[in-house]
């Protein structure tokens, strides 16, 4: 799959569905937030490796192409 395909697949609905649930906890459902937060910290480090492996692509299309014979 390329790199392309694999960001637009994985667009950022999940990270502002869990920012929705977080602002939806009360203070007192520390272990909720605190797991809460913890999925949202995965699922911004994967958008941002999956920003960064598109930028990449984008800027140096020959990466892709892989070996020239």
């Amino acid at each position: 799959m390329t790199t392309t395909r694999r960001f637009s697949q994985a667009p950022p609905d999940k990270a502002n569905e869990l920012f929705d649930k977080l602002l939806a906890t009360s203070d007192a459902a520390g272990k909720t937030r605190e797991r809460l937060f913890q999925d949202l910290k995965q699922e911004l480090e994967l958008l941002a490796t999956l920003q960064e492996e598109h930028l990449v692509s984008c800027a140096d299309p020959a990466r892709d192409a892989g070996p020239r014979a």
